[in-house]
């Protein structure tokens, strides 16, 4: 980062104050800007409120913007679609990182990238599954001889868990098994060449709200990848197995999460290293990145089409 030059906002009171809040102190050597409202969410919680000398609080959200060279967008992807569009006629702020998905659709999300105005910002997407750990094991994965990879991720969502009416429950807002957090995986294999999607199932408990979605990514010369993705599973897991020519099954990672430990009440989110990472790209070049975003809203767009998707209901 630039010292004395970055000057980052942050809109977003929830994952925006406990996650990317203190990965941006503890990695740029500007300010943070936050609109006044914030201030009671910091003053809450422990583990933020220490953080308060290093905060520019201004009256409104406006008023941040307009100071900011940089902004994260952490809220509701209907709401970033629409933040996102004034944040582009800023001409002060030249970098962004913005929280997946970064629309409610595949095709809302194209149209974000391919505005014109997006040539003159950096732009950062929060699929923070390519800042794992774990991340550079399946890249060499797919550069062996193997028959298929196949990923697991079985959890209880806590909106699940505590049965909280959110955003998060609906396939429609961008939420979902597959919108929510399939999209980290899709993210993952659109940057290991995976260009096809096939075999896709989704299962509903309600109507519009999916809580597990499977599917078969294939791309040229490298293994098929088997996505499993459940948010009510009575236990957690995070696996990582290949298959070879023989039909031999090895489990090369298995943990509870692909994040690491999450905190408990009152310590810093598991998260934050992983978006010090996240934050820490903006130093590198934009090609890569931009031609990234491009390739992971295909797959994704591929992933929801319904030609051969089959639903079926959750019991």
């Amino acid at each position: 980062m630039q010292p004395d030059t970055e000057c980052f906002a942050i809109v977003g009171g929830g994952f925006g104050l406990y996650g990317y809040l203190p990965a941006l102190i503890n990695v740029i050597n500007g300010r943070i800007l936050l609109p006044v409202k914030y201030r009671e969410t910091i003053s809450a919680r422990r583990e933020l409120a220490q953080y308060d000398c290093h905060i520019d609080w201004q009256p409104t959200i406006e008023m941040v913007l307009a100071k900011a060279s940089g902004v994260v967008i952490a809220v509701p992807p209907r709401f970033q679609f629409s933040i996102m569009k004034d944040v582009l006629r800023a001409e002060n702020i030249r970098q962004i990182i913005i929280e997946k998905p970064v629309a409610p659709t595949p095709d809302a999300a194209k149209e974000l990238f391919d505005d014109p105005l997006m040539k003159s910002k950096k732009l950062r997407v929060g699929y923070l599954f390519l800042y794992t750990d774990w991340y550079p094991l399946v890249a060499e994965l797919v550069t062996r001889p193997l028959r298929q990879l196949k990923i697991v991720w079985h959890f209880e969502a806590d909106h699940i868990s505590k049965n909280k009416e959110t955003w998060k429950r609906y396939h429609s807002l961008g939420g979902g098994a597959l919108r929510f957090y399939g999209i980290h995986l899709i993210a993952v294999l659109a940057s290991l060449g995976y260009k096809d999607v096939k075999n896709k199932v989704m299962e509903v408990c309600l109507s519009d709200q999916p809580v597990s979605w499977t599917a078969i990514f294939c791309g040229e010369d490298i293994p098929q990848c088997e996505v499993i993705v459940s948010t009510v599973s009575v236990r957690n897991e995070f696996s990582i197995l290949s298959i070879d020519s023989f039909g031999c099954t090895r489990v090369l990672h298995s943990a509870s999460s692909p994040f690491p430990h999450q905190n408990q009440r009152g310590e810093a989110d598991g998260r934050v290293p992983i978006l010090e990472r996240l934050i820490r790209s903006l130093e590198l070049e934009d090609t890569y990145f931009n031609e990234l975003y491009r390739r992971s809203n295909i797959l994704w767009d591929k992933a929801e089409l319904f030609d051969d998707f089959s639903w079926s209901s959750k019991v």
